[in-house]
């Protein structure tokens, strides 16, 4: 009987063995996972943060100088000199009320706006020169709700994969923590 006994308690550690061996895979496969999430959630980040591509940000910033250099007032200024009569020219870029208390009818100048009137091809060459030198644009705007799509979808699949197995170790007696930021639409929809 006490080999009988021996042999049992040699199986009951052998079962022991294979169960933390399976215990130990499964907890990896849970931190593959988790890493796998991260990448993932890196790659969606980077997309949503991506510059936009030369051509966009030129437009945006040549849309907003031309605004600038409308809003200077300039040209109002020039028609004065054209009129016959009440020829009465003011400062050639009307500027708006001082917040200077000590002297309140000094007109100040929107800097910008002068320059952007005076300069504006200058100042969209350069802006041109300073992109060319190395911003690296991401996918074009048009093409990032898809591709988020369908990584959305794909991190949305590692985070179930990852509950079932954190359901299964906890269903085998060892339990592991999720992640702070498990979203809980995945956590509390769990079907078995």
């Amino acid at each position: 009987m006490s080999n009988d006994h021996n042999e049992s308690l040699a199986a009951i550690k052998i079962q022991q063995e294979n169960i933390q061996t399976s215990i130990r895979g499964l907890q990896e496969i849970v931190q593959k996972v988790r890493q796998q999430i991260a990448a993932k959630r890196g790659e969606i980040h980077a997309i949503k943060d991506a510059h936009v591509p030369a051509s966009v940000a030129t437009e945006r910033f040549t849309s907003h100088v031309r605004t600038k250099a409308e809003r200077s007032g300039f040209e109002r200024q020039v028609w004065e000199f054209w009129k016959p009569d009440r020829y009465s020219p003011g400062v050639l870029f009307p500027g708006f009320g001082s917040e200077n208390p000590e002297a309140p009818n000094i007109a100040a100048i929107d800097i910008d706006a002068a320059l952007c009137f005076l300069f504006q091809d200058e100042i969209i060459e350069r802006f041109k020169a300073i992109t060319a030198e190395g911003l690296k644009p991401g996918l074009p705007l048009d093409e990032r709700p898809a591709v988020l799509a369908k990584l959305e979808a794909e991190l949305l699949q590692l985070e179930i994969e990852e509950e079932a197995l954190i359901v299964e170790l906890d269903r085998m007696g060892f339990p592991i923590e999720r992640r702070e930021d498990a979203r809980p639409e995945v956590v509390l929809e769990w079907q078995d």
